[in-house]
């Protein structure tokens, strides 16, 4: 079984039960104070776990698309793009801010 479909079944089962918990604490359906500290419990593990699988993934991600966009640049670094001819002159003139020139007047 593949990796993304446990996590998929993973979380489709905890959104369910959380699901269910919500409506059950919020239709009337705990009959002590127990029960419902019990169910709030749970609700809170989910959720919690809920969030622990998402940055999991996101770090995988962020991983791969690090790994991705390295290995484009060490393939591409020497490339040249066709058509496009290189200028010989690669000096580049620094433009000064202008600013106004003095009036010599003081306020």
């Amino acid at each position: 079984m593949q990796l993304e479909t446990v996590i998929n079944k993973t979380l489709r089962y905890l959104n369910n039960r959380l699901d269910a918990l919500s409506m059950n604490v919020t239709s009337g359906g705990v009959d002590s104070m127990e029960n419902y500290k019990y169910i709030i419990g749970q609700i809170n593990a989910y959720e919690a776990t809920k969030q622990e699988i998402s940055n999991l993934l996101e770090d995988k991600e962020q991983k791969n698309e690090t790994e991705r966009s390295e290995e484009w640049k060490n393939n591409n670094a020497d490339n040249e793009l066709v058509g496009v001819k290189k200028s010989e002159n690669k000096s580049e003139k620094k433009e000064e801010p202008k600013l106004p020139k003095p009036t010599g007047w003081r306020c």
